[in-house]
């Protein structure tokens, strides 16, 4: 929905890992809805690192 690319990860202590590219508009955006999460989640924090794309995703991905 938001045009990003990248992927998201569920990690063993309970926490997400997320990567993601796209338009800073849409990262702005992706970053406003983390501060909410999904209606099943609950979100105490979350950290954000700004880096230079490096343009190697070309989907958005969910890894197990």
């Amino acid at each position: 929905k938001l045009n990003v690319v990248g992927w998201v990860k569920n990690m063993p202590d309970g926490t997400v890992y997320l990567e993601a590219e796209g338009e800073e508009e849409q990262l702005n955006q992706l970053e406003k809805w983390l501060h909410v999460g999904s209606p099943m989640s609950r979100v105490n924090r979350i950290e954000v690192e700004w880096t230079e794309p490096t343009d190697e995703y070309s989907t958005f991905e969910m890894k197990f």
